[in-house]
């Protein structure tokens, strides 16, 4: 429906993510936009995007100014991590809650809750976002008769047939994607558009402890509750629900119990599941459910990648640590509108950050779902290597990959995190291989990055060293100079 693109306000100094609608996009398109950020403006909450503005640009696409979040969507940090630690999964949930409270207190109904649509900042913030389809209480209509609004995936049934949104429809969507928190997989895991139709109708919820061996016997109850086919079946309120979820998950947990629990926890997902697909249903419904399931689901890949690796730099003494975007190219802008993939001001393409690690000190370089590291024998992917995991906040496998003169150079552990924080993107113009030999190369690099203070450009190089058992390459030295 939108790029999304990150920019400076100059006039009050802060960064702002500019979500922007061509103007010959379709008149109902233009319409929900308009609505979303009226929406948005008419409500203010800490867990929901703050809407600042919208404005015309001088071509006459719409472009709303909103807040600017940092980090990665939920989605995100699903498909890499897989199942949430409880009381991680806890907080999330409870922020969800205030923000869908607030908005149902106002009769409005989010009806598109989703872990895309829900951003983690880097200081541990939840922000829903996308209020593109929310149905509001003026009576207003922008979808034709009998469409579907929604993400396939996360609907309650009563919007397979298109009737009335009401909170129940959020409690839902929420409960599915609690679900999905804790048990790393999908409510519904139907791949086939009328296979999933067909169980969300027809179908009882499912049961988490199928997902999760482990799960207590409540907290799957108070999901299927969640999930119920008949909305007045389901709890009164996103907040009751989810404190119903940690009363659950609470309840005579003993040391011994909650030890059981963390063993039978699933882990991240293996590593050759296919890429996350992002769903959007805004198709008619045909006069029967199923074949309006195939007409319906338009699956937007998540994508990103390709081209040259983004990194992005900061400054300690004389070394430059770099943060990498889980997925970012250069020279481009398009992107799905979550306010928080966002290119740089220079309309680079989108980026993410991950939550950082409060560790004062390095913890164990192997946590499970770290990305690989770098080939043996290739420096350049060791470099850049270094930079994605830094930029991915996953700070102690960044820090394996330096031999202590580095960690030196880099004033500890501590200095390396602390240095890391103002980071926003990177993009590497260029990087190679100039000189040294096979057990010492030196890579020249060319940046560009985006930190919390402005723009830098970098060029230098970056010695490493072949060491360890096995051996393998290490950064060693870094000379790298910053305008």
């Amino acid at each position: 429906m939108a790029t999304v693109l990150l920019a400076e306000d100059n006039i009050l100094g802060r960064q702002v993510a500019l979500k922007r609608m061509i103007a010959s996009a379709d008149v109902d398109g233009l319409l929900r936009f308009r609505r979303e950020a009226l929406i948005g403006a008419s409500i203010s909450h800490p867990n929901l995007v703050a809407i600042y503005d919208i404005v015309s640009s001088d071509d006459g696409d719409q472009v709303i100014v909103m807040e600017y979040v940092p980090g990665e969507t939920l989605a995100d940090a699903l498909e890499r991590d897989g199942a949430l630690a409880p009381e991680r999964a806890l907080q999330i949930l409870e922020s969800l809650a205030g923000a869908l409270d607030a908005i149902h207190r106002q009769e409005i109904v989010h009806r598109d809750v989703k872990p895309a649509n829900v951003l983690l900042g880097p200081d541990g913030e939840v922000k829903l976002a996308d209020l593109g389809i929310a149905a509001v209480p003026d009576g207003t209509q922008i979808t034709t008769t009998g469409a579907l609004v929604g993400s396939f995936r996360y609907m309650a049934p009563e919007q397979l047939e298109s009737g009335p949104s009401t909170p129940a429809t959020d409690v839902y969507a929420l409960s599915a994607v609690a679900f999905e928190i804790l048990s790393g997989a999908k409510a519904r895991s139907e791949t086939n558009p009328v296979a999933l139709a067909h169980a969300i109708s027809t179908q009882p919820p499912p049961d988490l402890r199928q997902a999760w061996p482990g799960a207590p016997r409540d907290t799957a109850a108070v999901l299927r509750q969640g999930m119920s086919r008949e909305p007045e079946a389901r709890p009164r309120s996103a907040g009751e629900l989810v404190a119903r979820l940690r009363q659950s998950l609470t309840r005579d947990a003993t040391p011994a119990t909650t030890a059981a629990v963390r063993a039978t926890r699933p882990t991240r997902p293996p590593a050759t599941k296919a890429p996350r697909r992002r769903e959007r249903a805004l198709l008619p419904v045909l006069l029967a459910l199923v074949a309006a399931a195939v007409a319906l689901v338009a699956i937007l890949s998540s994508g990103g990648g390709g081209g040259s690796q983004q990194k992005h730099h900061g400054a300690t003494k004389t070394a430059h640590h770099a943060k990498t975007p889980a997925r970012h190219t250069s020279s481009t802008t398009t992107q799905t509108t979550t306010a928080n993939t966002a290119p740089s001001t220079t309309a680079s393409t989108p980026t993410t950050a991950s939550t950082p690690a409060p560790a004062s000190t390095p913890p164990p370089a192997s946590t499970p779902g770290s990305p690989p590291g770098p080939a043996a024998g290739d420096p350049v992917s060791a470099v850049e290597s270094f930079y994605r995991l830094a930029a991915a906040h996953q700070y102690a496998q960044a820090w394996a990959l330096a031999d202590p003169t580095f960690q030196s150079q880099l004033g500890g552990y501590q200095s390396f995190q602390s240095s890391q924080r103002d980071d926003r993107s990177i993009s590497f113009n260029s990087a190679k291989v100039v000189g040294g030999s096979p057990a010492s190369p030196t890579v020249a690099v060319d940046t560009t990055s985006v930190r919390a203070n402005g723009t830098q450009h970098c060029k230098g190089t970056v010695e490493l060293s072949r060491s360890g058992a096995p051996p393998r390459l290490l950064l060693h030295l870094i000379h790298i100079n910053c305008s």
